[in-house]
């Protein structure tokens, strides 16, 4: 006689696996780069709640001992405290997670409210008619204007405003001032000056102080080697701007960096940015060259530079003039940013 229960046995499996895949869908969606989806995760929660009562009904240790009552009453009775605990929590991370999705989409969706009319603190006093002439009839506004009616005998309310920080002036209709003082004091601003500025040839290395009174007509070129000069320093206001120049021999410079502009001549180097720092890696994910906006005056460059006297590694551990091969080997720069650039522009190396 054929076993009856192998047929069992091998469906529960299938739903067993089928099952696993529903319940890890959910978790895994944000490392397998899947859309997140309300809907899309409700659906596999109740398809595998569905195979789960399936396989309890089926199960062979109490599938001919149970009636369907017991077995529908049983499973309800799990559906029930199963929903119980997990509803909570599910709803509060679903909730959280579109706190911020939310907030922008109802942000935009507000119409924007119109400046409120501004009026002189000083008005006219208007002339009042005459007996044989008419009252002049009002002008109809739109419903934004500063001018409200609250009812027939209600009186005009006009709010007035003398720019963002000013007092609020509600004048009612019989001519009495209301002052509402919802202004408050701008925060306090700070704004650094500087008298001298740095450039660092690596970060613990060649430091060099310029003042800043040089640099305001024009670019200072603090280094010069064999009449290579390899960064020009200006200031543009209260911030340090550079033209360094990476030596090239007879042709033109493989990395140049002039204001917040950069040119790379390397084929199959990538590059990254943002705000404070610039970066370029060889074919290999190694850096070769890094600019860093330490401060607002200071600039600290690291990187392999060659010279026309031989080659200069510059790192966050100083600076090394006419390095030999062993030193090349063993200089190592740690990236600052993630790369593909393409995939992870301007964010930052874990």
């Amino acid at each position: 006689m054929k076993d009856s229960t192998k047929p069992v046995v091998l469906e529960l499996g299938i739903e067993f696996i089928v099952e696993l895949l529903l319940f890890l869908y959910p978790y895994g969606a944000e490392q397998m780069d899947l859309p997140h989806n309300f809907y899309l995760g409700l659906g596999c929660w109740i398809v595998g709640t569905a195979i789960a009562v399936r396989m309890f009904w089926i199960f062979p240790l109490w599938s001919d001992r149970l009636s369907r009552l017991e077995k529908g009453l049983c499973s309800l009775l799990f559906l029930a405290i199963f929903v119980g605990a997990f509803y909570r929590p599910v709803m509060t991370a679903y909730a959280k997670r579109n706190k911020g999705t939310n907030a922008i989409e109802t942000t935009s969706a507000q119409p924007a409210t119109p400046a409120p009319a501004q009026q002189s603190p000083k008005s006219e006093p208007q002339a009042q008619p005459s007996q044989g002439q008419s009252k002049p009839r009002p002008r109809k506004t739109a419903p934004s204007t500063s001018q409200e009616t609250h009812g027939d005998n209600s009186p005009n309310v006009n709010q007035n405003s003398q720019g963002a920080n000013s007092q609020n002036v509600t004048t009612l209709g019989d001519n009495s001032p209301v002052t509402i003082n919802n202004s408050s004091p701008p925060p306090p601003v700070f704004h650094e000056k500087s008298d001298v500025a740095y450039f660092s040839l690596g970060e613990h290395g060649l430091i060099i102080a310029e003042p800043v009174a040089n640099m305001r007509n024009g670019e200072v070129g603090p280094i010069q080697i064999d009449g290579y000069v390899p960064v020009k320093l200006r200031m543009k206001e209260d911030t340090l701007l550079l033209h360094f120049t990476v030596w090239g021999g007879q042709d033109k410079p493989p990395i140049e960096v002039k204001d917040n502009d950069f040119t790379v001549r390397l084929l199959g180097f990538d590059r990254n940015s943002n705000a404070n720092a610039l970066e370029v890696i060889n074919p290999k994910g190694e850096p070769i060259f890094q600019l860093i906006r330490k401060e607002p005056a200071h600039i600290a460059v690291n990187g392999i530079f060659p010279s026309p006297f031989g080659l200069i590694l510059a790192g966050p551990d100083g600076m090394i003039a006419g390095a030999t091969q062993s030193s090349l080997v063993a200089f190592h720069l740690k990236p600052i940013f993630k790369y593909p650039a393409w995939k992870y522009p301007g964010e930052y190396a874990n």
